[in-house]
């Protein structure tokens, strides 16, 4: 466990996860399961309230945990752009979503990789993801 995340140390061993076969082997059976639950969250819709619910929010934090946040942003930003080709509704892709997916496993990766787990630092990741990355960033998009 790290004590700070400014360490080179921490960034060298979230990268070092792509030196490992297990490692991107185990990535791309998290990837596949992203890409067929977006593309299942897009052709049945889990609707609460006219707003369309995916629950590729679930992958985040345990990829994170896993690889940390260099992976895992690298990993959301593929997953995103797989999601939109394997699975198109129909709209132009827009960058600025992908971008936005990649800071959300960003997030996570800092917030969950190879620290202490608590319902305070879910709360608090959630929270940065949802209101300064969800309704702050991709506000400015619309």
């Amino acid at each position: 466990m790290f004590k700070q995340i400014f360490s080179k140390k921490y960034w060298v061993d979230s990268f070092m996860h792509f030196r490992s076969v297990r490692s991107i082997a185990l990535m791309g059976i998290l990837m596949g399961a992203c890409v067929c639950v977006g593309g299942l969250c897009q052709y049945f819709p889990l609707k609460i309230f006219d707003r369309q619910i995916s629950l590729l929010f679930v992958f985040w934090p345990i990829l994170a945990c896993l690889f940390g946040p260099i992976p895992t942003t690298i990993i959301a930003g593929i997953v995103d752009l797989l999601i939109f080709l394997l699975f198109p509704t129909g709209y132009p892709m827009y960058i600025g979503y992908t971008f936005t997916q990649m800071l959300v496993g960003f997030i996570n990766g800092i917030m969950f990789y190879k620290s202490k787990i608590s319902i305070l630092k879910l709360f608090i990741a959630k929270f940065i993801i949802n209101f300064g990355i969800h309704v702050g960033i991709e506000s400015l998009f619309m």
